[in-house]
């Protein structure tokens, strides 16, 4: 504002200078006479704030439910490692009427998982007619059981048992979940 005041006034200045109306008068005179006088005031110096850390705050999920307090771990739980095996249906091949396949189940985690057990369903209706290195039961949903020599899943290894089936439909069945206590 003081900036577009001080404008107006070298304006006002300028153009009464070359005005012939007015008589000739001093630089002086006019300065101090024909221009209106302002008041300018200081804005008072501006002190620094101290720097606050910014905390990211965490977008909602759609559809989650509310977040429940944080409760601190008892300190037995929070020392016991936790198992993280990802466990997957693999279709290895096809024919016209049957598929083969695996589970293979990878230990992420940093603790050997000692014994396991796995549940998978087709939703196309395929059924297992065979499996091997696996304790097989049931029939759709399936459950498969470690043997003697595969109980133990080491950090970082893999254990895998493959199977044949019948295809429920045209092409062998994807997206099929394996589940289980173990699996992440």
């Amino acid at each position: 504002m003081l900036a577009v005041l001080s404008l107006m006034a070298v304006k006002i200045f300028i153009s009464l200078q070359n005005s012939p109306l007015l008589p000739s008068t001093t630089q002086a005179q006019v300065s101090q006479e024909a221009l209106p006088q302002y008041e300018v005031s200081k804005a008072p110096k501006a002190t620094p704030r101290p720097q606050v850390a910014a905390q990211p705050t965490p977008l909602p999920q759609k559809n989650s439910p509310t977040a429940e307090p944080f409760e601190e771990p008892d300190e037995e739980e929070a020392d016991t490692p936790k198992e993280f095996v990802l466990c997957e249906h693999i279709v290895s091949g096809e024919t016209l009427y049957e598929f083969t396949g695996q589970i293979r189940l990878i230990n992420k985690g940093s603790q050997t998982v000692s014994g396991w057990s796995v549940n998978w369903e087709y939703e196309d209706d395929s059924t297992i007619l065979e499996a091997t290195d696996v304790a097989l039961a049931g029939n759709n949903p399936y459950t498969g059981e470690y043997l003697s020599w595969n109980a133990d899943i080491e950090p970082g290894k893999t254990v895998t048992f493959s199977f044949t089936g019948l295809k429920g439909g045209d092409t062998a069945p994807l997206r099929v979940r394996v589940s289980g206590s173990i699996c992440i």
